[in-house]
C-alpha cells in the first residue's frame, strides 16, 4: 500500500490527512507527483518507453517521475524516481516549473537533471519502462500526441531554450520595477501603453489590483493589469485582465497565456470566481477559455466585447 501527504492548491501539506494511492482523493485536497526531465550535456534529452502493461503503455515519456511517499519533499522524491526509474545518481535538480491538475488531483513539480552519464548506461525498471532513446530538442518538440504521453514536457523543454525563461511578477506601487515598467509601456509600439503608464504615475491601482510584468532576465517582455474595472463603465462585471501587451521578440512563445494563467489564478486566490476581459479582437480570446457575454460602445466610439471566464 502506498501512502501519500495531502496538500492545498497552494502544495501547503494538509496535516494529520493521508491519502493511499487507488482511493479516491477528496475534492480540493491534491497529491505531489515529481517529473524529470533529463538533458545530457551534449543537448540531448532521454526519453523513456512505458512498458506495454501500464495505462499508455509503449508510448514515450520526457521524463522520470512518480508519486511522492508519505514524508518525501519534492527535490527528494525527485532524486529517488530518477535514480528508480533509469539508474541516473544526481543530487543537484533544477526545479523549472509546477503544473496543478484539478481534474487529477495532483500538483506536478518539474525539475532538470544536467548530466553527463554514458548514453548506453541507463537501467530500465521491470513494470516501469521498456526501452530508451536520446532525442535533439527538435526531435523532442515535433513528436506527436499519439507519440508523447503528455505535451506538458514539451512546453517545459521549450521554455528552457534562450530567452524563455520568463519570470512573471504581481507588481504595486512600491516595486522597484514599477517606474520602469511604467517607462517601456509608455515607449512600446501599443498606443494604449501611455494610457497605462499615465495610470500607474496617478497610482490608479489600489487595494489588490496589480500590474503584471513578464521578465526575461531582466528584460522587460510583456505585461497586463488585474483591475476592479475596465474601459466600460455602467456595466456589473468585475474584475478585469486588461492591458494585455506581448513584446514583438517575445511573441510565439505562449507569454499572454502565461500572463492570462498567472493573472486568473491570482484573482482565484482571492476570492474571485470569474474574471472579465474587454477587447474587439476576432476569436484570439477563445483559445484562452474566455466566452462573450456582452458588447458596449467604448468610450471612443468603438464596440468591445466583454469576455468572461470561470475561475
Amino acid at each position: 500500500m502506498e501512502i501519500w501527504d495531502a496538500y492545498d492548491r497552494n502544495l501547503e501539506k494538509i496535516e494529520g490527512m493521508t491519502l493511499v494511492r487507488g482511493e479516491k482523493i477528496p475534492e480540493g485536497v491534491y497529491h505531489l507527483v515529481c517529473d524529470i526531465i533529463v538533458r545530457h550535456t551534449d543537448g540531448e534529452y532521454l526519453l523513456m518507453q512505458r512498458d506495454s502493461r501500464k495505462h499508455y503503455g509503449g508510448m514515450w515519456e520526457a521524463t522520470a517521475g512518480g508519486s511522492a511517499l508519505k514524508g518525501e519533499n519534492p527535490l527528494d522524491c525527485a532524486i529517488r524516481e530518477l535514480r528508480e526509474e533509469t539508474g541516473i545518481h544526481a543530487e543537484h535538480l533544477e526545479e523549472v516549473g509546477r503544473v496543478r491538475a484539478a481534474g487529477r488531483n495532483a500538483i506536478y513539480c518539474e525539475f532538470l537533471c544536467i548530466t553527463d552519464c554514458k548514453k548506453d548506461s541507463i537501467i530500465l525498471q521491470e513494470g516501469e519502462t521498456s526501452a530508451y532513446k536520446w532525442v535533439t530538442q527538435d526531435e523532442l518538440l515535433s513528436m506527436k500526441r499519439e507519440e508523447l504521453v503528455t505535451q506538458r514536457m514539451q512546453n517545459f523543454v521549450d521554455d528552457l531554450k534562450p530567452g524563455n525563461r520568463l519570470d512573471v511578477k504581481k507588481l504595486t506601487a512600491a516595486d522597484a520595477e514599477w517606474n520602469v515598467l511604467a517607462d517601456y509601456a509608455e515607449n512600446c509600439s501599443w498606443g494604449a501603453g501611455k494610457t497605462l503608464a499615465e495610470e500607474m504615475r496617478q497610482n490608479h491601482f489600489t487595494g489588490w489590483e496589480r500590474v503584471i510584468l513578464a521578465e526575461d532576465h531582466g528584460r522587460i517582455a510583456g505585461y497586463c493589469t488585474v483591475s476592479g474595472t475596465d474601459c466600460i463603465p455602467d456595466v456589473p462585471y468585475t474584475p478585469y485582465i486588461g492591458m494585455l501587451f506581448v513584446g514583438e521578440e517575445y511573441r510565439g512563445k505562449r507569454l499572454s497565456q502565461r500572463m492570462i494563467d498567472d493573472a486568473s489564478e491570482y484573482l482565484k486566490e482571492l476570492g474571485f470566481s470569474e474574471v472579465y476581459l474587454v477587447s474587439d479582437h476576432e476569436n484570439l480570446y477563445e483559445k484562452y477559455g474566455f466566452q462573450v457575454i456582452d458588447e458596449k460602445m467604448a468610450p471612443w466610439g468603438r464596440m468591445q466585447k466583454i469576455y468572461r471566464k470561470g475561475l
